[in-house]
C-alpha cells in the first residue's frame, strides 16, 4: 500500500466519520456508540442568522461525528448488524437499482454509508444473487488499495495556480501569491481517511510532487514579494528600475 499514514492513527485524535442534516439521526448513532463504549466527539456547528435568512435553512450539518480511527472498523460492523435485524424499507431508494447498478455500488462502497451497503446485499440476496462477505472484502480492499494510491490531479488548474504566483509577483498582489502557495500545499500535503480509519495523501505521487514545486515556488515569490516592499518598489518592473539605479 502507498503512503498510508499508519503513524496517524493514534489514540487521542477524532477523525471525521460522518456528518449529519438532522440532529436526531446524530443522536441514534452517539446512543449505539454509548453502549458499545466507544469514544466519540460530537460537533455541533453554531449557525449563522443569515443562513436563514437567505437560504431558509442552513446548507451546512447540523452536527458532525468523529471517532478515533481505529474503531472505523468496529462502528461499521454495529451499524452494519443493526441494519441486517431490520427489514427492508418498502419504498426504500435501492429497491429501484437494478443488478449492475446493485453490484457498483458496492464496488464502490467508500461513496456510500455502511447502510445503503448492507442494504444492497440484502437486495441481491432477495433477488437470488448471493454475495459472499469473501467477495464484499475483496471489493473493499481493491477499492481501497487504489483509494490509497490518491487521485490525479488536474494539470490545468496546477498550472493556473502556478501563474497566480507568477501574476502575483508581477503584479505585487498577495491574493494571487497566497492563493497559489496555498493550493500548492494542498495538491502536496491534503489528506483523507478511508473507512477503515487509515490516513492517506488525497493525490498520486505525480500530481504531489507539482504540488511541492508550486509550494516551493511560492515560498521563493513570496521571500521576493517581501524583498520588493523593504526596496520600496510595487512591480517587478519597479523592482527592475530600483536595481538600474
Amino acid at each position: 500500500m502507498h503512503d498510508i499514514l499508519d503513524s496517524e492513527m493514534t489514540q487521542g485524535k477524532f477523525e471525521f466519520f460522518r456528518e449529519f442534516h438532522a440532529l436526531e439521526h446524530a443522536y441514534d448513532y452517539v446512543e449505539v456508540l454509548k453502549d458499545s463504549g466507544i469514544l466519540y466527539k460530537l460537533e455541533t456547528p453554531s449557525e449563522l442568522l443569515i443562513d436563514k435568512a437567505i437560504v431558509g435553512e442552513p446548507l451546512r450539518p447540523k452536527a458532525i461525528l468523529r471517532i478515533l480511527p481505529q474503531d472505523f472498523t468496529r462502528v461499521n460492523q454495529l451499524i452494519e448488524r443493526m441494519v441486517e435485524q431490520n427489514l427492508i424499507p418498502e419504498e426504500h431508494y435501492l429497491l429501484q437499482f437494478s443488478d449492475l447498478e446493485l453490484f457498483d455500488l458496492l464496488e464502490h462502497s467508500d461513496e456510500w454509508s455502511i447502510e445503503d451497503v448492507t442494504l444492497t446485499r440484502k437486495i441481491l440476496q432477495k433477488r437470488g444473487l448471493e454475495v459472499s462477505t469473501e467477495q464484499i472484502q475483496r471489493m473493499k480492499e481493491e477499492r481501497y488499495q487504489k483509494l490509497r494510491e490518491g487521485k490525479e490531479g488536474e494539470w490545468q488548474g496546477m498550472i493556473v495556480y502556478l501563474i497566480c504566483i507568477f501574476a502575483g509577483l508581477l503584479f505585487f498582489s498577495p491574493l494571487f501569491l497566497l492563493g497559489g502557495l496555498g493550493m500548492g500545499y494542498y495538491y502536496w500535503q491534503d489528506k483523507n481517511t478511508d473507512p477503515e480509519g487509515r490516513r492517506y495523501y488525497t493525490f498520486d505521487a505525480k500530481t504531489r510532487k507539482w504540488g511541492k514545486y508550486i509550494f516551493i515556488t511560492g515560498v521563493a515569490f513570496s521571500i521576493l514579494y517581501g524583498i520588493l516592499l523593504l526596496l520600496g518598489g510595487d512591480t517587478v518592473f519597479g523592482m527592475f528600475y530600483i536595481f538600474k539605479r
